[in-house]
């Protein structure tokens, strides 16, 4: 995955544009109001999403599997940004707890045994009480069901990507071990891209209890 995703970064191509999405500025705001100021971004791409947390003075630790794509949030947020290099599903990569962890269209990449270690040890890795926030795409999203389909509700879509897509039942199926406090439907403008219709998301909210 690495190397799909170098290419995918080619060039320091930032493929969604340079603005947050419209999750990462909600949880920004409730982290502020809950005063988490230590947070933990698995696979924070070149950062637009860690970029809002920066600049409201949120330390931010990443992990992103693209030698490319850590340049790029290197040269575009801070060149002290903390990021370790490697694979979601090779966590942890430090021994630090956090307050807060948000994770954006990172988990329904993985398959049903790398889904349930990555929660587990984004859970682990929170101090008590800690928050920890999903973005995964929805089964109402257009795509659903186009590509080769690899198991229930996985499709491997036109870019090479295996997606899983989520609904109610596998969302608690899933997290309710972890804390699960609530889930939503949301609309996430497609924002780089003009008359694209927002992607069908859920916003997944947990909270360490143990």
């Amino acid at each position: 995955m690495s190397e799909f995703w170098d290419e995918t970064f080619k060039g320091e191509k930032m493929i969604w544009g340079q603005e947050s999405s419209n999750s990462a500025i909600i949880i920004k705001d409730f982290f502020l109001e809950h005063n988490v100021t230590d947070i933990l971004i698995p696979g924070i791409g070149y950062g637009r999403n860690a970029k809002v947390f920066c600049d409201n003075a949120i330390n931010v630790t990443g992990i992103e599997i693209s030698k490319l794509a850590i340049k790029l949030a290197r040269k575009n947020i801070s060149k002290d940004i903390q990021i370790h290099r490697g694979s979601v599903t090779e966590m942890p990569f430090d021994t630090k707890n956090y307050k807060g962890i948000y994770c954006y269209s990172v988990i329904h990449l993985l398959n049903k045994y790398e889904r349930k270690s990555f929660i587990n040890n984004c859970y682990k890795q929170l101090f008590f009480d800690g928050y920890m926030f999903f973005i995964v795409v929805s089964k109402k999203a257009n795509m659903f069901g186009e590509g080769e389909k690899l198991s229930k509700d996985r499709f491997k879509i036109k870019n090479g990507l295996k997606v899983f897509f989520y609904d109610e039942e596998s969302i608690k199926k899933e997290f309710n071990n972890f804390g699960l406090i609530s889930f939503e439907e949301i609309d996430e403008p497609v924002k780089h891209m003009k008359n694209e219709p927002p992607l069908k998301c859920f916003l997944i909210k947990c909270q360490r209890n143990e």
